[in-house]
């Protein structure tokens, strides 16, 4: 009886940490096209931001969901094959990568305004470029 009680306590916390585990793993992935957005602002208006206050930027913007706006300047095709689409506007760029399968509008032209909605993650000082991922491109009539 007295070898039984650890075992069974054991198996019992075992199971717990594996639940967890598993739980964990299979979590369902944030869907940031169907997330609003906290924040709706320009590529110069965030750039100035990240330049006047690094720090302070990256805890208001990163890892939250942005519509930017600017001036399409090219889309580029990874060798992966996702799509990134290069926003910019008189003091710097942005660079958005869209999520997989977002279909680029034919109507769409370079250069062209656009609104662009992502997920922030971070910001290139060397560069001066704001980076996002899981974009989309939002139309102009939203």
């Amino acid at each position: 009886m007295k070898i039984l009680r650890p075992i069974i306590i054991l198996l019992f916390v075992g199971s717990a940490v594996a639940l967890t585990a598993w739980f964990y793993v299979n979590k369902s992935h944030r869907d940031i096209e169907s997330e609003s957005a906290l924040f709706s602002v320009s590529v110069d208006d965030i750039l100035n931001e990240f330049r006047s206050d690094e720090s302070g930027s990256l805890q208001k913007y990163f890892d939250k969901v942005v519509i930017l706006e600017g001036t399409l300047e090219q889309v580029i095709q990874t060798q992966t094959g996702n799509r990134t689409v290069v926003l910019y506007g008189s003091s710097g760029i942005a660079n958005c990568e869209l999520s997989k399968g977002e279909e680029i509008p034919s109507s769409l032209s370079i250069p062209n305004q656009i609104h662009v909605k992502g997920l922030v993650t971070g910001y290139d000082d060397l560069l001066g470029e704001v980076k996002l991922r899981e974009g989309s491109i939002i139309k102009n009539d939203q």
